[in-house]
Order: C-alpha cells, then structure tokens, then sequence
C-alpha cells in the first residue's frame, strides 16, 4: 500500500541515493508544447502531481495501472499523465525511451526519475514533486 504521507529523505541520504541509483530524470515535453488537453506544460506538470497526490492510499499491484485494481510505479506514471491529457508508453523503459533526459538541477515538479537496480534495465520510476520528493 502507498503511504498517504509523502515519502521524505534527508538531503544527504537523497544525494548519496541519486548519484548511486538514479538512472537519469526526464520530462516528457518540450518546454513550450500544448498537449491534447490544451494544458502548457506548466499547468500539466501541476495536473500531474495533484492526480499523482490523489493516488496516495491506492494498493501496490504488479502491472496495475488503474485505482481499481491498483498500481505499479509505471502504471501510476501512465495513469497520470493519461488523465492529465497526455499518453506515455505502459512500462518504465517505454517511458524512459520516450522521454527527454534533463539534468537534475532543471528537475522540476511532474517530471519523472528513473532508477536502475541492476546495470541492464530501468528498474523504477516515480514523478517528482519538489523538494527532493517523489511519488
């Protein structure tokens, strides 16, 4: 089950865990795009995370990609951005092929965060929410 409290490291904890497991951070528009929902991509960023906050407290399901059954991370991510106006492939390598890799200091709010476990395959992925947070 998500937590309904947002998930928090210490500053320190989250660099050391970055620099060692973050595969790379992406967003998944141009800056300036208007996506099939006619939201910029400001106003998206700020769709998704508040669709994202309103997932809190649904069931971990392997392959979910819905409230009803439940999620896992690229289901959440795909779910999101759905209803947000935007369609992004199903799986977390889908999702980290179709994006665009940004640095991590130009991370902003609703931009997603990649992590590979293992040195073969993207393993996970959450969506930003600032403050050296994801969900």
């Amino acid at each position: 089950m998500i937590n309904k409290s947002t998930f928090s490291i210490p500053l320190g904890l989250l660099i050391l865990l970055v620099l060692s497991q973050l595969t790379g951070c992406s967003t998944p528009r141009p800056p300036h795009t208007v996506n099939k929902s006619g939201l910029k991509a400001a106003e998206l960023h700020s769709e998704v995370v508040t669709i994202a906050r309103d997932m809190l407290g649904q069931p971990y399901h392997y392959g979910g990609e819905s409230p009803r059954e439940g999620f896992d991370c690229s289901g959440l991510v795909y779910y999101t951005y759905l209803r947000a106006g935007l369609r992004l492939p199903r799986t977390s390598f889908g999702q980290f092929k179709t994006t665009r890799p940004i640095a991590l200091r130009h991370l902003h709010p609703g931009d997603l965060v990649f992590f590979r476990f293992r040195r073969d395959k993207i393993s996970h992925v959450g969506i930003y929410i600032g403050h050296h947070r994801f969900i």
